[in-house]
């Protein structure tokens, strides 16, 4: 969504300076020292900082450009000496041993890790346990927990078919191999997985709607920081005020981007840049290239106006298999 400040339509609004604000550590690489996230010791880029009725959070962008609010204290070096103590597998154990298994082999290495999808060796050592027919029954508090994806969840049903192993859970002893269980394991499975599309499609709901209102700033700006109540303003440093309108007036001047940029490379001047490192390398300054001048010309936060939507990410499947003649 796009539009002219001039209009004034509802969900774009005039950015005016207020009071100077400082942010604290936007763009800065950090890694998550909590080990039950999925983003542990994974290097992340902090894209918004913000206090949440006294709580300090950040939003994480990882390198495959997946995003993550987590508390502050997450990415602090204490996080990485807390372990739970009260965990599930416990009770987990110890009603395997009152079914009268005696080998009882406890995994645990998806602990923080989201049954969505993407790489988890817990579940992996599991499935390769199974295929070796080492395993008579899999238990867990709830057997839907076990994958949240049709993929994943059907290929385990498969497994414990072949090879005759029990799927156990709080609700009962399920047979993979009686079509009744298997019908209702099923059903599980593909609740599990809506309830999580559902929680899914309430987040990026919410997204919109936040921006709708204009309040939704998953970057900011060169120029611009982070204030509280979902705002921007202007950044306080003069220097860079200054380097932004010499490049507009330079525009008007010399009508293309190419010309501006030859303009400042020729007379050595330095633009901001945003910066990956602490809090007082959050902006860098260099001589410019062209993607730089080029987002400060057509970022429309520059004339005053919000928006919202106009990249888009699409999924294409590529058929790279060589056809044999």
């Amino acid at each position: 969504m796009f539009r002219r400040a001039r209009r004034r339509p509802p969900n774009a609004r005039r950015l005016h300076p207020t009071q100077p604000h400082n942010a604290r550590s936007l763009g800065r690489e950090v890694e998550v020292a909590y080990p039950f996230h999925p983003l542990f010791r994974q290097p992340a880029i902090v894209v918004t900082d913000q206090l949440h009725n006294g709580d300090r959070y950040l939003t994480l962008r990882s390198g495959d450009s997946r995003s993550f609010l987590v508390p502050a204290w997450m990415v602090e070096p204490a996080a990485a000496s807390i372990r739970i103590v009260d965990v599930p597998r416990l009770p987990v154990a110890r009603g395997a041993r009152q079914l009268g298994w005696s080998d009882v082999e406890v995994i645990d290495d998806d602990l923080g890790r989201s049954g969505a999808g993407g790489r988890r060796p817990g579940f992996e050592k599991l499935l390769a346990a199974i295929c070796e027919g080492r395993v008579g029954a899999v238990l867990s508090l709830e057997a839907s927990r076990l994958a949240r994806n049709g993929r994943d969840w059907h290929t385990l049903l498969e497994f414990c078919g072949l090879v005759g192993a029990l799927i156990i859970d709080e609700d009962g002893i399920y047979d993979v191999a009686s079509p009744n269980d298997r019908l209702l394991l099923g059903m599980k499975g593909t609740m599990s997985e809506m309830e999580l599309s559902v929680f899914r499609q309430r987040s990026i709901e919410a997204m919109k709607q936040k921006a709708r209102r204009g309040e939704l700033f998953l970057t900011v700006a060169v120029g611009y920081v982070k204030a509280s109540g979902d705002r921007i303003e202007k950044d306080a440093d003069r220097r860079l005020q200054e380097a932004i309108a010499l490049v507009f007036r330079k525009f008007a001047e010399l009508q293309t981007i190419r010309q501006v940029l030859v303009w400042c490379r020729q007379e050595k001047i330095f633009l901001p840049a945003p910066g990956e490192g602490t809090t007082a390398d959050r902006i860098i300054w260099r001589l410019p290239v062209y993607p730089t001048v080029h987002h400060m010309l057509t970022n429309p936060v520059y004339a005053g106006a919000y928006a919202f939507g106009r990249r888009t990410a699409r999924v294409t499947i590529e058929n790279r298999a060589q056809a044999r003649g």
